[in-house]
């Protein structure tokens, strides 16, 4: 492993922690740490891992390969990123005693030459207590979801977009969205409420004849999310104008005026959807009169703003004619430059 900040004059190559749920049928867990001339700690992910486990007779003992995997450890004052090393192993017929993690890894110092360095360390049950492997890998959540204020204790946040997962179809369809992120630990819901089509009542957004008109749908999102302790943050895909085939049940398709357009008028498209030109103070206005309508009118905890960016350059006549009044240049020379 060959590191470019690590001062390696000096370094120790060694197992960190060892870990196991001591089961007949369980896995077995390991850190590789290197500590350099000043004494930081790095992980060597591209160490190469066994681990034995090994029971009180002479032929009671099994190997196996360990595979690093990418983790995400949490505190209530920190998120760490780390690697672990891991395997699983299959049922044994004896009870594990030891548990024995053997570590190569080549390091390369500054004067160039590689070195391989080889560690091992063994650890008995009597001397280490059961981890379970999803306390190892960083996904043994906690219960205790917020702080005695009311304060989400972590974000487990699960985006639901609109295009596979039609939530907004039925009240029944909503209330299943919400068990369904209830049952995967979710805590806070991103559902898509715009993406060039509102999938929410709107007097003023244009919206699918699917969507229900009897029964307001979000507001059932909503209050079933809320009553199993969730927060709902809606996402508004600002510059999205919506499939190019749905006509006049799309934002662009009432207003095509607003569509990004190249040098020859003709309309740009990001994948099957139009694309807003945010240059245009109308649809601006437009589209802030919608956010604010949610904000106004749904008990949201928050609005997540996604496609906030230009995307293209429009360089419509109208476009180019205002460019070269305000700043007596040629927007699609201009433009063409920045490449």
């Amino acid at each position: 492993m060959r590191f470019t900040v690590a001062d390696l004059t000096k370094y120790t190559v060694q197992i960190g922690d060892v870990a196991g749920d001591w089961a007949r049928k369980g896995y077995v867990g390991a850190d590789v740490l290197l500590t350099d001339a000043k004494g930081d700690i790095y992980e060597l992910s591209g160490a190469k891992v066994t681990a034995r486990i090994i029971g009180a007779g002479a032929n009671e003992s099994a190997a196996m390969p360990l595979a690093a995997r990418g983790i995400i450890l949490r505190s209530d004052n920190s998120v760490d990123y780390k690697y672990r090393f891991i395997a699983e192993y299959p049922q044994v017929a004896y009870d594990i005693e030891k548990i024995e993690i053997t570590a190569t890894a080549w390091v390369m110092g500054p004067d160039g030459s590689l070195r391989e360095e080889k560690v091992s360390k063994t650890v008995a049950k009597a001397e280490s207590a059961p981890v379970t492997q999803a306390a190892w890998l960083g996904v043994d959540r906690r219960k205790d979801l917020r702080t005695a204020d009311g304060t989400l204790r972590e974000t487990r946040a699960v985006w639901i977009h609109s295009y596979y997962i039609r939530w907004w179809l039925s009240a029944a369809k909503a209330k299943l969205t919400v068990e369904k992120i209830a049952d995967m630990g979710g805590n806070v819901m991103y559902p898509n409420v715009f993406q060039g089509h509102a999938y929410i009542k709107s007097e003023f957004i244009p919206s699918f004849a699917s969507v229900s008109k009897d029964v307001d749908t979000f507001d059932v999102l909503i209050k079933e999310a809320h009553a199993r302790g969730m927060e709902v943050h809606p996402v508004v895909g600002c510059m999205e104008g919506g499939l190019k085939s749905a006509g006049k049940d799309s934002l662009l398709g009432l207003h095509p005026e607003w569509i990004v357009r190249d040098q020859d008028d003709k309309p740009i498209s990001e994948g099957v959807s139009y694309i807003s030109d945010v240059h245009r103070p109308e649809f601006r206005a437009y589209l802030i009169r919608f956010i604010a309508d949610v904000a106004k009118r749904c008990p949201v905890d928050g609005i997540h703003l996604d496609y906030n960016r230009t995307m293209q350059f429009c360089r419509c006549q109208k476009c180019r004619d205002e460019y070269r009044a305000k700043y007596g240049g040629d927007l699609q020379k201009d433009a063409s430059a920045q490449k």
